[in-house]
């Protein structure tokens, strides 16, 4: 949410609306290992540390839904709200496989049930948009749908130094680069190393790289599957870093249960690698007619796409020549033009 707090408030300004951003702080932070401790925090100390705030604005923009409760906290001026997706919600109600027994979110549901009050609501997709209005009883007429920015930085990099970089991942081997990405359950890490496990039944030559913070299923996963010595796990630090590994990756692989945006499959475009998603949610919205799909639990499927990803120049040389122009809807300049409109300036 950071990087997207930021992302907004400096073309805001650079567009010559003055913009800033206020974000509450308390001691407590310090225990964010303790989950009383986190929602004394977001339920009580933020929305009065919100309330306290100088908050003479044309505009209030509480740019996470986790958040939307601040809404009577908030002073006069037009009330926004971003809505990123709808997880713990469908995650509860059976809409997304669990990894265990899913309580229900009562205090998710608590600050979801605010977003109707808002005078905008901005949605992250057509899908997301379908959800609030289906599932939560937002005024369609409140909804925006405004995507996240993916950065200049995702683009074509370097051939010299993506050859370099990808020496480094796999070495002098000739083998095959599939990428996936994230850590959370959604993201669907089992079907993606069954895929791999499928082609390499098949003798395609082909490593897993996982980026993200570390994930123990995921190396239960590779254990159990047999394939631990074809998967390794990143962490890259910066994401101004992750453009060399998009682009020494052969295929993204992303078959996600669900997805509110997907920005690694934008992001992958614009590096110019080819995509492999589910069609679940709004990842055919993001991929276009660029990235290739199936059904988010079709092993078979999956890895007949991404074999075609794998070994069709056509497929490569489409992505490359594409890839970046359709990602130019989500730049910073489209994507302020929407939020301009929805705050009606």
């Amino acid at each position: 949410m950071d990087i997207y707090a930021r992302q907004i408030n400096a073309g805001l300004n650079e567009i010559g609306c003055q913009s800033s951003i206020f974000t509450p702080r308390h001691p407590l932070e310090r225990v964010h290992h303790s989950r009383f401790a986190m929602r004394y925090l977001r339920y009580f100390a933020y929305p009065r540390q919100v309330q306290r705030h100088d908050q003479v604005a044309d505009v209030q923009h509480v740019i996470d839904h986790g958040y939307a409760h601040l809404h009577s906290n908030l002073g006069r001026g037009l009330k926004v709200v971003s809505a990123h997706d709808l997880i713990p919600f469908l995650t509860w109600q059976g809409r997304i496989p669990s990894e265990g027994k899913v309580r229900k979110p009562h205090l998710n549901l608590h600050s979801l049930k605010y977003l109707r009050d808002y005078d905008r609501v901005i949605a992250m997709s057509q899908s997301t948009a379908r959800d609030l209005i289906d599932l939560l009883g937002v005024c369609a007429d409140k909804i925006s749908i405004v995507p996240p920015v993916i950065g200049e930085h995702f683009s074509h990099q370097d051939p010299h130094a993506v050859s370099k970089y990808r020496k480094q991942l796999v070495g002098d081997s000739e083998a095959k680069i599939v990428m996936i990405s994230g850590r959370e359950h959604y993201k669907n890490f089992e079907t993606s190393i069954r895929v791999v496990k499928r082609l390499l039944n098949q003798n395609v030559n082909v490593v897993l790289i996982k980026s993200g913070l570390p994930n123990p299923s995921f190396d239960q996963l590779i254990q159990q599957e047999k394939i631990a010595d074809k998967a390794k796990s990143i962490y890259i630090e910066s994401h101004l870093d992750l453009p060399l590994l998009y682009s020494a990756a052969d295929c993204l692989l992303f078959p996600s249960w669900y997805e509110g945006f997907g920005m690694p499959v934008a992001e992958a475009l614009a590096c110019g690698t080819c995509v492999v998603s589910s069609n679940a949610a709004s990842l055919p919205e993001v991929g276009g007619e660029l990235a290739l799909t199936a059904e988010p639990d079709d092993v078979a499927g999956l890895a007949d796409l991404v074999y075609t990803c794998l070994t069709d120049e056509s497929m490569k040389k489409k992505v490359l020549r594409h890839g970046e122009r359709w990602v130019d809807q989500f730049r910073t300049e489209p994507v302020l033009n929407r939020l301009m409109k929805a705050y009606n300036v």
